[in-house]
């Protein structure tokens, strides 16, 4: 059964296609998790500034701030680095979004901070104090912060869903419901077929490419942030031992979206794996440096564009086949992963979502069919399904990068003919099959896991502060 739909509705589900794929890319600064954070803090410190305001009333000294997360989002904000302070964790971010009072940057929060603004954030951290908490019953991805003022105010804001989607902020039990681009509607009023990997080759390339700049830019901000990674003053000791290993220090300089020159496989795969490294070890330790994200992640967003780029340097790459065609495709894959596993995820999204993405995308590059396509997925979900995410942290350099370069040989072999068999451990025969793995995997088999991860952070945490004493 044909899964089109009929032509003259065609022009609107390919508004609706690049509507998904503008949405799942943002501009972020930092990590996302804790951008988030001081999102909340900062919303509920504007609202109570805009109450006092209106009434014509100066702002009173904070007296309490309280964050209370789901069990995600503290296991990836807790030990990631925050931009131009030189610390890490919530209650930097937390501080900071309280002293910020502004929502306009979104999640551009901790861009630019100034000096007056990081010492205002460290005195609040230390004559006030943050209280952070986690909340089990909380769905993923939620975030609630309540500021208490000394005049005996309360602020509160919440934000679930996404990153950046504030639900409501609330002063003295006054609430104001914020409506959200996350909330937005397709403008078609049928659901897009995005499980079909048929479907969306047919229609993703009549995409006009002047509708798909915003893919063009999140290549070249991603490999911005990775030319400075590899940089003499920003290198990583683990980047730099990569780079040697697999003595590249000459050539990883030169890969752009624009620089098509043939390099060998193992040089292109080689390449996104030192660049994947070098961009997300630099963002997660905290440097201002802008990324676009994608499916609700930095990296995700580090590892998926860099990857299409240095993978459209592979051989066999066919020139009738558009990059920015193929990121498409693959963003809107990535997109429909993320409905069945959620945003943050027990298990590193870079492999189960961006790999799998880019190795289906890559492997159309290369001539493969929808079928073609489906077997590199299945090779890297069968190579990396059991990868963990242990929470965001200048570390996750080593899963984006093995992520990049097992995305990338999938395509190759699936391209050459290789497959695993469908009876086979987590291999599928179609893509709605894989997609009900992956849910089964997240939803059962890991259920459990971010509680047990929280409960080995929150252990070590104490038992740092036990040592300190």
């Amino acid at each position: 059964m044909s899964m089109s739909r009929p032509q003259d509705h065609t022009h609107s589900y390919l508004d609706d296609l690049t509507d998904v794929v503008d949405r799942e890319m943002k501009r972020t600064v930092g990590c996302t998790d804790p951008s988030a954070i001081g999102l909340a803090a900062a919303a509920a410190a504007a609202a109570y500034r805009s109450e006092q305001q209106g009434l014509g009333l100066p702002e009173a000294p904070l007296q309490e701030l309280l964050i209370e997360t789901d069990v995600n989002i503290y296991k990836n904000a807790v030990a990631v680095g925050i931009p131009g302070t030189g610390e890490k964790g919530i209650e930097i971010a937390a501080a900071l979004g309280a002293v910020i009072a502004d929502v306009d940057q979104q999640l551009m929060i901790f861009r630019d901070l100034s000096e007056q603004t990081i010492a205002q954030a460290r005195e609040l951290m230390r004559t006030v104090g943050v209280i952070v908490s986690v909340r089990e019953e909380f769905a993923s991805l939620t975030i609630a912060a309540t500021l208490v003022y000394r005049d005996g105010s309360t602020a509160q804001a919440m934000i679930a869903g996404s990153h950046d989607r504030i639900l409501y902020t609330e002063v003295n039990g006054r609430r104001t419901v914020y409506q959200s681009d996350a909330a937005q509607e397709l403008s078609s009023s049928e659901p897009l077929p995005l499980e079909s990997i048929e479907w969306l080759i047919d229609h993703v390339t009549m995409i006009d490419e002047a509708a798909l700049e915003g893919v063009r830019e999140g290549f070249r901000i991603n490999l911005a942030a990775a030319h400075q990674g590899l940089s003499q003053e920003s290198v990583s000791g683990d980047v730099a031992t990569i780079m040697g290993l697999y003595g590249i220090k000459d050539r990883v300089e030169k890969s752009t979206e624009q620089d098509n020159s043939p390099i060998s496989d193992m040089d292109a795969i080689s390449c996104a794996r030192v660049r994947v490294a070098a961009a997300t070890r630099l963002r997660m330790s905290g440097t201002n440096v802008p990324i676009m994200a994608c499916g609700g992640s930095g990296n995700h967003g580090i590892t998926f564009f860099i990857s299409m780029v240095e993978g459209w340097r592979l051989e066999g790459i066919r020139p009738d086949r558009s990059l920015l065609h193929a990121a498409a495709m693959g963003m809107l894959l990535l997109h429909q992963i993320k409905q069945y596993t959620g945003v943050l995820t027990p298990m590193c999204g870079c492999a189960i979502s961006s790999g799998l993405a880019v190795s289906a995308a890559v492997t159309w590059g290369l001539g493969g069919t929808s079928s073609q396509m489906l077997q590199a997925m299945n090779i890297v979900l069968s190579t990396l399904g059991g990868v963990v995410c242990d929470g965001a942290k200048p570390a996750c350099a080593f899963k984006t990068s093995l992520s990049a370069q097992i995305a990338l040989e999938a395509a190759k072999m699936a391209a050459a003919g290789v497959f695993i068999p469908e009876d086979e451990g987590l291999s599928s025969a179609a893509f709605p099959q894989l997609l009900e793995s992956i849910r089964t995997l997240h939803q059962e088999g890991m259920a459990g896991f971010d509680t047990a991860m929280v409960s080995i952070i929150t252990r070590r945490s104490g038992a740092r502060r036990e040592s300190s004493r």
